[in-house]
């Protein structure tokens, strides 16, 4: 997924390369005790010429000092799905946007609830069923771990807007 060169396709990697300042100092420590040793490794990893996004985009709340553009992303994260038929695809126990206004304004949302752990090794159900379940013009929201990444980009692939909207549910509710 990262070394895609799908125009149509957005790839994100946190932003832990450079001045962490803007993190909350539990955050920039554990960005620093993973990066350190694994910063070479990683930046080989990387294009040069391309343009990332950055993932931390879910995660817009808890890791940063400074939490004013918060409630600017969760606005803008709302326009996505505001009139669309959006299918979360979640772990049993997450229940996305129960209990706030999240997902308010989406046309309809249906659930398809996944294993909580290791929902990689029914990688494969769990995609046929997507597809089975969901139209072109479905939306798909995915907070499913590591799974989701491979997911998003694989429904992607075949024509489904699909996002790994990683922890979005909990930051909102922070």
């Amino acid at each position: 997924i990262l070394v895609s060169k799908r125009e149509d396709i957005i790839i994100a990697v946190a932003d832990n390369f450079g001045n962490l300042e803007k993190y909350k100092e539990k955050a920039a420590d554990d960005i620093r005790e993973y990066i350190v040793p694994n910063r070479d490794e990683i930046i080989s990893l990387l294009d040069c010429n391309c343009v990332y996004y950055d993932a931390y985009v879910s995660r817009s709340y808890i890791i940063y000092k400074d939490k004013a553009y918060a409630d600017e992303i969760f606005c803008l994260f709302k326009k996505i799905w505001q009139n669309r038929e959006v299918l979360l695809i979640e772990g049993k126990t997450a229940k996305i946007g129960v209990g706030n206004d999240l997902f308010h304004g989406a046309k309809r949302i249906e659930r398809m609830e996944c294993p909580t752990k290791n929902a990689w090794d029914v990688y494969e159900d769990i995609l046929k069923t997507v597809e089975e379940k969901a139209s072109r013009d479905t939306l798909i929201c995915i907070s499913l771990g590591p799974t989701a990444t491979v997911l998003a980009y694989d429904l992607a692939l075949v024509g489904y807007q699909a996002l790994d909207i990683g922890q979005l549910d909990n930051e909102y509710e922070w």
